[in-house]
C-alpha cells in the first residue's frame, strides 16, 4: 500500500522531494533536501468488506530555509486541490479518498526544517 500512496504523491509533487516510509532520516547530505514523510495509521475497525486507513504525509523543507514555507503551502494545495477533483485516480485501489481535515503547519523542527502536515482517509 506504501509503494502505490508514494506514487500517487509522486505524480502530484514530483521528483524534488526525497520520499520515506516514517520518519526521514537526517544527514549532512540531505541539508537542501525536501522531504515527503508518509506514514500509516490504524483506522477504524473494518466495517463488513470496507477498511478505512488513515495516511499523514508530512513535507518538510531545506535545513534553515524559513523560505520553503511558500512552496510547501503550494505543495499542501496541490494535494487538497486533488482530493477535491471530479477525475481522480485513486492510490492503492481505494474506493474513495478524503482529507482528514485540513493541512497543518507551518511548524518547525529542531533542525529548522518548516513543515506541513496532512491526513488522508482511505475507503478500500
Amino acid at each position: 500500500m506504501f509503494d502505490d500512496f508514494r506514487d500517487w504523491i509522486k505524480l502530484l509533487l514530483g521528483e524534488s522531494y526525497r520520499y520515506t516510509q516514517g520518519q526521514w532520516v537526517e544527514d549532512q547530505s540531505s541539508e537542501g533536501d525536501f522531504y515527503c514523510a508518509i506514514r500509516t495509521e490504524g483506522g477504524s475497525a473494518p466495517d463488513v468488506d470496507d477498511r478505512r486507513v488513515m495516511i499523514h504525509v508530512t513535507l518538510l523543507g531545506p535545513r534553515n530555509d524559513r523560505g520553503a514555507v511558500k512552496a510547501l503551502g503550494i505543495a499542501c494545495q496541490t494535494l487538497m486541490t486533488e482530493l477535491v477533483a471530479d477525475e481522480r485516480s485513486l492510490p492503492c485501489n481505494a474506493s474513495n479518498i478524503g482529507a482528514a481535515g485540513e493541512p497543518i503547519g507551518p511548524g518547525y523542527t529542531t533542525e529548522n526544517r518548516v513543515w506541513f502536515t496532512l491526513g488522508f482517509s482511505l475507503l478500500m
